[in-house]
Protein backbone atom coordinates (compact mmCIF):
# COMPACT_ATOMS: atom_id res chain seq x y z
CA UNK A 1 0.00 0.00 0.00
CA UNK A 2 1.61 3.60 -1.42
CA UNK A 3 2.00 6.16 1.07
CA UNK A 4 0.49 9.37 -0.31
CA UNK A 5 2.17 12.16 1.29
CA UNK A 6 2.60 15.05 -1.48
CA UNK A 7 -1.49 16.02 -1.40
CA UNK A 8 -1.17 16.21 2.45
CA UNK A 9 1.29 18.82 2.34
CA UNK A 10 0.51 20.98 -0.07
CA UNK A 11 -2.88 21.05 1.64
CA UNK A 12 -1.21 21.59 5.11
CA UNK A 13 1.15 23.70 3.85
CA UNK A 14 -1.97 25.89 2.25
CA UNK A 15 -3.96 26.31 5.49
CA UNK A 16 -0.58 27.43 6.94
CA UNK A 17 -0.49 30.20 4.92
CA UNK A 18 -4.41 31.13 5.12
CA UNK A 19 -4.61 30.97 8.92
CA UNK A 20 -1.84 30.38 10.88
CA UNK A 21 -1.11 33.02 13.42
CA UNK A 22 1.53 33.58 16.72
CA UNK A 23 0.24 32.65 20.26
CA UNK A 24 -1.66 35.27 21.53
CA UNK A 25 -2.44 35.08 25.89
CA UNK A 26 -6.27 35.67 26.06
CA UNK A 27 -6.98 38.31 28.57
CA UNK A 28 -10.36 36.77 29.82
CA UNK A 29 -10.91 33.21 30.66
CA UNK A 30 -10.77 31.27 27.89
CA UNK A 31 -14.08 29.34 26.33
CA UNK A 32 -13.90 25.39 28.10
CA UNK A 33 -14.98 23.05 25.28
CA UNK A 34 -14.98 19.11 25.45
CA UNK A 35 -13.91 16.86 23.22
CA UNK A 36 -14.87 13.28 23.42
CA UNK A 37 -13.88 10.00 21.22
CA UNK A 38 -13.72 6.12 21.25
CA UNK A 39 -9.89 6.28 20.44
CA UNK A 40 -7.66 4.05 23.32
CA UNK A 41 -4.49 6.42 24.17
CA UNK A 42 -2.73 3.83 22.61
CA UNK A 43 -4.08 5.13 18.87
CA UNK A 44 -2.33 6.74 16.55
CA UNK A 45 -5.46 8.89 16.29
CA UNK A 46 -5.06 10.32 19.12
CA UNK A 47 -2.13 12.35 18.67
CA UNK A 48 -3.98 13.42 15.80
CA UNK A 49 -6.75 14.47 18.73
CA UNK A 50 -4.40 15.99 20.92
CA UNK A 51 -2.71 18.23 17.99
CA UNK A 52 -6.44 18.69 17.15
CA UNK A 53 -7.44 20.37 20.39
CA UNK A 54 -4.03 22.16 20.58
CA UNK A 55 -4.97 23.65 17.27
CA UNK A 56 -8.29 25.19 18.11
CA UNK A 57 -6.29 26.82 21.39
CA UNK A 58 -3.67 28.37 18.96
CA UNK A 59 -6.28 29.31 15.75
CA UNK A 60 -8.34 31.13 18.62
CA UNK A 61 -5.39 32.74 20.21
CA UNK A 62 -5.54 31.25 23.39
CA UNK A 63 -9.93 32.14 23.81
CA UNK A 64 -10.64 28.92 23.51
CA UNK A 65 -9.81 26.17 25.58
CA UNK A 66 -10.05 22.51 24.70
CA UNK A 67 -9.93 19.56 27.08
CA UNK A 68 -9.98 16.22 25.72
CA UNK A 69 -11.27 13.06 26.60
CA UNK A 70 -9.68 9.45 24.86
CA UNK A 71 -11.03 6.13 24.92
CA UNK A 72 -14.22 7.02 25.88
CA UNK A 73 -13.98 8.27 29.28
CA UNK A 74 -16.57 10.80 28.41
CA UNK A 75 -18.78 9.22 25.94
CA UNK A 76 -18.43 5.93 24.69
CA UNK A 77 -18.40 4.43 21.12
CA UNK A 78 -22.23 4.05 20.97
CA UNK A 79 -23.10 7.37 23.40
CA UNK A 80 -21.15 9.85 21.53
CA UNK A 81 -23.96 10.43 18.77
CA UNK A 82 -26.91 11.52 21.77
CA UNK A 83 -24.35 13.53 24.14
CA UNK A 84 -23.33 15.49 21.21
CA UNK A 85 -26.72 16.38 20.27
CA UNK A 86 -27.29 17.09 23.73
CA UNK A 87 -24.11 19.22 24.74
CA UNK A 88 -22.90 16.55 27.69
CA UNK A 89 -19.74 16.69 24.93
CA UNK A 90 -18.82 19.49 22.39
CA UNK A 91 -17.19 17.64 20.03
CA UNK A 92 -16.84 14.50 19.51
CA UNK A 93 -16.34 12.01 16.27
CA UNK A 94 -19.79 9.96 15.07
CA UNK A 95 -19.44 6.39 13.61
CA UNK A 96 -21.80 6.25 10.55
CA UNK A 97 -22.08 2.36 10.83
CA UNK A 98 -23.53 2.65 14.00
CA UNK A 99 -26.15 5.50 12.99
CA UNK A 100 -27.44 4.58 9.92
CA UNK A 101 -31.32 6.04 10.51
CA UNK A 102 -29.50 9.08 11.36
CA UNK A 103 -27.45 9.39 8.11
CA UNK A 104 -28.74 7.85 5.07
CA UNK A 105 -26.73 9.46 2.66
CA UNK A 106 -23.74 9.16 4.27
CA UNK A 107 -24.06 5.39 4.22
CA UNK A 108 -23.29 5.64 0.33
CA UNK A 109 -19.31 6.60 1.37
CA UNK A 110 -19.32 2.78 2.81
CA UNK A 111 -20.07 0.76 -0.23
CA UNK A 112 -17.67 -2.59 -0.41
CA UNK A 113 -14.33 -1.52 -2.82
CA UNK A 114 -15.31 2.23 -3.17
CA UNK A 115 -12.29 4.09 -1.57
CA UNK A 116 -8.52 3.22 -2.61
CA UNK A 117 -7.64 3.76 0.80
CA UNK A 118 -8.12 6.20 3.76
CA UNK A 119 -6.53 9.31 2.28
CA UNK A 120 -8.18 9.12 -0.55
CA UNK A 121 -11.36 8.85 1.00
CA UNK A 122 -10.38 11.96 3.48
CA UNK A 123 -9.27 14.02 0.54
CA UNK A 124 -12.95 13.02 -0.78
CA UNK A 125 -15.20 13.71 1.18
CA UNK A 126 -13.76 17.15 2.92
CA UNK A 127 -14.52 18.47 -0.63
CA UNK A 128 -18.44 17.48 -0.31
CA UNK A 129 -18.91 18.31 3.07
CA UNK A 130 -22.19 20.17 2.24
CA UNK A 131 -23.29 16.98 1.26
CA UNK A 132 -24.22 15.79 4.76
CA UNK A 133 -24.15 18.89 6.68
CA UNK A 134 -27.83 19.55 6.49
CA UNK A 135 -28.62 16.22 7.57
CA UNK A 136 -26.16 16.69 10.91
CA UNK A 137 -27.43 19.92 11.51
CA UNK A 138 -31.19 18.84 11.61
CA UNK A 139 -30.05 16.89 14.47
CA UNK A 140 -28.19 19.70 16.32
CA UNK A 141 -24.78 19.13 14.73
CA UNK A 142 -22.38 21.07 13.31
CA UNK A 143 -20.25 19.13 10.66
CA UNK A 144 -16.34 20.02 11.01
CA UNK A 145 -14.78 17.36 9.17
CA UNK A 146 -14.97 13.95 8.19
CA UNK A 147 -12.34 11.53 8.54
CA UNK A 148 -11.67 8.67 6.23
CA UNK A 149 -10.94 4.92 7.69
CA UNK A 150 -8.21 3.01 6.20
CA UNK A 151 -9.79 0.22 3.85
CA UNK A 152 -10.83 -2.88 6.17
CA UNK A 153 -9.49 -6.23 6.45
CA UNK A 154 -10.64 -9.43 7.13
CA UNK A 155 -8.13 -10.63 10.21
CA UNK A 156 -8.89 -14.59 11.07
CA UNK A 157 -8.48 -16.61 13.99
CA UNK A 158 -8.03 -20.42 13.18
CA UNK A 159 -9.29 -20.67 9.01
CA UNK A 160 -8.18 -18.91 5.63
CA UNK A 161 -10.73 -17.54 3.27
CA UNK A 162 -10.32 -16.72 -0.33
CA UNK A 163 -13.32 -16.83 -2.29
CA UNK A 164 -16.72 -15.67 -1.13
CA UNK A 165 -17.88 -19.48 -0.44
CA UNK A 166 -15.08 -19.59 2.25
CA UNK A 167 -16.95 -17.34 4.18
CA UNK A 168 -19.90 -19.43 4.18
CA UNK A 169 -20.94 -20.20 8.11
CA UNK A 170 -17.91 -17.64 9.35
CA UNK A 171 -19.22 -15.74 12.81
CA UNK A 172 -17.18 -12.05 11.83
CA UNK A 173 -17.67 -8.80 13.25
CA UNK A 174 -18.03 -6.16 11.11
CA UNK A 175 -20.88 -3.65 10.87
CA UNK A 176 -22.43 -1.20 8.94
CA UNK A 177 -23.74 -1.62 5.45
CA UNK A 178 -20.56 -4.29 4.78
CA UNK A 179 -22.57 -6.92 7.17
CA UNK A 180 -24.60 -6.90 3.46
CA UNK A 181 -21.95 -8.11 1.78
CA UNK A 182 -21.07 -10.52 4.58
CA UNK A 183 -24.70 -12.12 4.41
CA UNK A 184 -24.33 -12.52 1.42
CA UNK A 185 -21.38 -14.70 1.00
CA UNK A 186 -23.02 -16.61 3.98
CA UNK A 187 -21.13 -15.48 7.32
CA UNK A 188 -23.04 -14.30 10.03
CA UNK A 189 -22.15 -10.51 11.19
CA UNK A 190 -21.87 -10.65 14.92
CA UNK A 191 -21.92 -7.20 17.01
CA UNK A 192 -19.07 -6.62 19.30
CA UNK A 193 -18.19 -3.80 21.14
CA UNK A 194 -14.38 -2.79 20.10
CA UNK A 195 -13.21 -3.57 23.81
CA UNK A 196 -14.74 -6.58 23.58
CA UNK A 197 -12.88 -7.65 20.43
CA UNK A 198 -9.98 -9.18 21.90
CA UNK A 199 -11.90 -11.56 24.14
CA UNK A 200 -14.22 -12.64 21.28
CA UNK A 201 -11.62 -13.86 19.19
CA UNK A 202 -9.34 -15.22 21.83
CA UNK A 203 -12.55 -17.62 23.04
CA UNK A 204 -14.00 -18.67 19.75
CA UNK A 205 -17.09 -16.24 20.12
CA UNK A 206 -16.08 -15.02 16.88
CA UNK A 207 -14.29 -16.35 13.41
CA UNK A 208 -12.78 -13.24 12.61
CA UNK A 209 -12.53 -8.83 12.62
CA UNK A 210 -13.56 -6.79 9.85
CA UNK A 211 -11.27 -3.71 10.93
CA UNK A 212 -8.43 -2.22 9.70
CA UNK A 213 -4.87 -3.10 10.82
CA UNK A 214 -3.67 -0.39 12.41
CA UNK A 215 -6.25 0.66 15.01
CA UNK A 216 -6.47 -3.65 15.08
CA UNK A 217 -3.07 -3.59 16.54
CA UNK A 218 -3.84 -0.64 19.12
CA UNK A 219 -6.08 -3.91 20.25
CA UNK A 220 -3.61 -6.20 20.14
CA UNK A 221 -5.41 -8.36 18.25
CA UNK A 222 -2.36 -9.42 16.78
CA UNK A 223 -2.10 -11.97 19.61
CA UNK A 224 -5.05 -13.95 18.74
CA UNK A 225 -5.06 -13.79 14.86
CA UNK A 226 -3.13 -16.11 12.33
CA UNK A 227 -4.35 -14.62 9.10
CA UNK A 228 -4.68 -11.06 7.50
CA UNK A 229 -6.29 -11.28 4.57
CA UNK A 230 -5.94 -7.54 2.61
CA UNK A 231 -9.34 -7.54 0.63
CA UNK A 232 -9.36 -3.71 1.24
CA UNK A 233 -13.49 -4.58 2.01
CA UNK A 234 -14.46 -1.33 2.76
CA UNK A 235 -13.92 1.23 5.26
CA UNK A 236 -16.89 3.35 7.45
CA UNK A 237 -15.92 6.87 7.78
CA UNK A 238 -16.64 9.26 10.74
CA UNK A 239 -18.42 12.70 11.17
CA UNK A 240 -16.34 15.01 13.84
CA UNK A 241 -19.01 17.49 14.59
CA UNK A 242 -19.81 20.03 16.83
CA UNK A 243 -22.96 20.65 19.24
CA UNK A 244 -24.75 22.92 17.60
CA UNK A 245 -25.65 25.09 20.25
CA UNK A 246 -22.03 25.67 21.46
CA UNK A 247 -21.09 26.55 17.47
CA UNK A 248 -24.08 29.11 17.38
CA UNK A 249 -22.44 30.30 20.81
CA UNK A 250 -18.97 31.37 19.19
CA UNK A 251 -18.02 34.57 18.14
CA UNK A 252 -17.72 34.62 14.21
CA UNK A 253 -14.10 34.94 14.37
CA UNK A 254 -14.06 31.84 16.60
CA UNK A 255 -15.85 29.90 14.66
CA UNK A 256 -13.47 30.54 11.54
CA UNK A 257 -10.48 29.44 13.86
CA UNK A 258 -12.02 26.27 14.37
CA UNK A 259 -13.13 25.73 10.48
CA UNK A 260 -9.15 26.52 10.32
CA UNK A 261 -8.50 23.84 12.92
CA UNK A 262 -10.62 21.29 11.55
CA UNK A 263 -9.15 21.43 7.82
CA UNK A 264 -5.89 20.81 9.02
CA UNK A 265 -6.93 18.18 11.17
CA UNK A 266 -9.53 16.77 8.10
CA UNK A 267 -5.98 15.85 6.68
CA UNK A 268 -3.32 15.08 8.83
CA UNK A 269 -6.46 12.31 10.08
CA UNK A 270 -6.86 10.93 6.57
CA UNK A 271 -2.34 10.88 6.35
CA UNK A 272 -2.22 9.66 9.69
CA UNK A 273 -3.97 6.85 9.50
CA UNK A 274 -3.21 5.55 6.36
CA UNK A 275 0.32 5.88 7.06
CA UNK A 276 -0.09 3.70 10.05
CA UNK A 277 -2.22 1.38 8.37
CA UNK A 278 0.24 1.20 5.59
CA UNK A 279 3.27 0.57 8.04
CA UNK A 280 1.24 -2.25 10.14
CA UNK A 281 1.15 -5.07 7.75
CA UNK A 282 5.07 -5.52 7.80
CA UNK A 283 4.52 -5.39 11.95
CA UNK A 284 1.77 -8.43 11.82
CA UNK A 285 3.97 -10.47 10.02
CA UNK A 286 6.81 -10.02 12.27
CA UNK A 287 4.12 -11.31 14.26
CA UNK A 288 4.10 -14.83 13.01
CA UNK A 289 0.65 -13.83 10.96
CA UNK A 290 0.47 -14.83 7.67
CA UNK A 291 -0.63 -11.47 5.37
CA UNK A 292 -2.17 -12.57 2.39
CA UNK A 293 -4.24 -11.34 -0.96
CA UNK A 294 -6.38 -12.62 -3.35
CA UNK A 295 -5.42 -13.51 -6.71
CA UNK A 296 -6.71 -10.81 -9.28
CA UNK A 297 -9.38 -13.09 -10.60
CA UNK A 298 -10.33 -13.99 -7.24
CA UNK A 299 -10.78 -10.02 -6.54
CA UNK A 300 -12.83 -9.62 -9.59
CA UNK A 301 -15.38 -12.64 -8.61
CA UNK A 302 -15.30 -10.58 -4.77
CA UNK A 303 -16.39 -7.26 -6.16
CA UNK A 304 -18.93 -8.95 -8.81
CA UNK A 305 -20.69 -10.75 -5.71
CA UNK A 306 -21.92 -7.60 -3.95
CA UNK A 307 -22.64 -5.25 -7.19
CA UNK A 308 -25.73 -5.71 -6.07
CA UNK A 309 -25.72 -3.99 -2.95
CA UNK A 310 -24.41 -0.84 -4.53
CA UNK A 311 -27.68 -1.14 -6.57
CA UNK A 312 -29.85 -2.31 -4.16
CA UNK A 313 -28.53 1.11 -1.30
CA UNK A 314 -28.87 3.28 -4.59
CA UNK A 315 -32.44 2.86 -5.35
CA UNK A 316 -33.65 2.74 -1.45
CA UNK A 317 -31.85 6.08 -0.91
CA UNK A 318 -33.66 7.85 -4.37
CA UNK A 319 -37.10 6.43 -3.15
CA UNK A 320 -36.46 8.52 0.23
CA UNK A 321 -36.15 11.47 -2.05
CA UNK A 322 -32.45 11.50 -1.28
CA UNK A 323 -29.67 12.37 -3.82
CA UNK A 324 -28.16 9.34 -4.12
CA UNK A 325 -27.13 9.11 -7.56
CA UNK A 326 -26.01 12.78 -7.36
CA UNK A 327 -23.87 11.91 -4.54
CA UNK A 328 -22.29 9.03 -5.49
CA UNK A 329 -21.70 10.61 -8.76
CA UNK A 330 -19.58 13.42 -7.22
CA UNK A 331 -17.89 10.72 -5.01
CA UNK A 332 -16.41 8.71 -8.08
CA UNK A 333 -15.89 12.06 -10.09
CA UNK A 334 -13.46 13.29 -7.30
CA UNK A 335 -11.97 9.86 -6.65
CA UNK A 336 -11.00 10.01 -10.49
CA UNK A 337 -9.15 13.51 -10.20
CA UNK A 338 -7.40 12.26 -6.82
CA UNK A 339 -6.26 9.46 -8.59
CA UNK A 340 -4.68 11.30 -11.24
CA UNK A 341 -2.75 12.98 -9.17
CA UNK A 342 -1.54 10.34 -6.38
CA UNK A 343 -0.21 8.41 -9.26
CA UNK A 344 1.48 10.68 -11.01
CA UNK A 345 5.17 10.39 -11.65
CA UNK A 346 5.74 13.91 -10.86
CA UNK A 347 4.06 13.22 -7.42
CA UNK A 348 5.60 9.45 -7.31
CA UNK A 349 6.98 9.14 -3.49
CA UNK A 350 11.00 8.82 -3.68
CA UNK A 351 11.65 6.54 -1.12
CA UNK A 352 9.25 3.79 -2.66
Amino acid sequence: MRRRLFPAIVILGAVWLAGATGPVVAETEPIPLKLATHWPVLHDMNNVMVEFARDIGRESQGRIKVTYFPAGTLAGSGEKYQKLRTGVCDMANIHLSQHPGAFPLAQLTTLPFLFADGTEASWVLNRMLDAFSSNLEAQNIKLLFMVGDPNFQVLLSNRKVKTPEDFKGLRLKCGGFADEALKLWGAVPVRLKHGDMYLALRRGVVDGIVFPVGAARSFKLEEVSRYVFKIDLFSYHLFMGMNLDTWNRLPEDLQEGVERASLKAAYLSGFHYQNTDAATFSYLASKGMEVYEPTSEQLVVLKKSVISLREKLVQELEEKKLPAKETLARMEALMAQYRLWSTSEVLRPTYR
